[in-house]
């Protein structure tokens, strides 16, 4: 693949260089997750030691065997779990409990240890909630 190809594809995850209203969509996201969080409870379980290595899970009173999981996007450099939490509210018909995953970010690591970190979380998450229907106790 030529440096021209590479430049081209980088940049097809780079929504703020194609996007002319990307900061004002990230201001959106960003509102919108601060009222969820305002009138919701939210738990926060870490998977790891870093402050980036955590789960948020968002519960309803309805009763489901599916839990959607939310991996935010960011090109594996950028954004945050707290910036879309207002996603798991349009989850909610999809099951009781809804998780939104933070991970750390390159270049802090690579990305093999960003798959590992959606993995723990995972993992985490099968274990807390799938496994025999138990449920740890959270807290945020």
């Amino acid at each position: 693949m030529s440096d021209s190809d590479l430049r081209y594809w980088d940049k097809q995850f780079q929504f703020s260089a194609i996007l002319s209203d990307f900061q004002s969509c990230l201001e959106r996201n960003q509102k919108m997750s601060v009222e969820l969080f305002d009138e919701k409870a939210f738990c926060k379980i870490p998977y790891g030691d870093d402050e980036r290595q955590y789960i948020e899970i968002l519960e309803s009173g309805l009763s489901s065997d599916i839990i959607p999981v939310f991996i935010h996007g960011g090109y594996w450099r950028a954004l945050d779990a707290s910036s879309h939490r207002f996603i798991l509210n349009g989850l909610g018909y999809l099951g009781s409990v809804r998780a939104n995953v933070e991970y750390r970010l390159i270049p802090n690591v690579n990305l093999d240890q960003i798959v590992d970190d959606i993995s723990a979380a995972l993992h985490l998450l099968v274990e807390n909630y799938c496994l025999n229907n138990k449920k740890r106790p959270l807290s945020y």
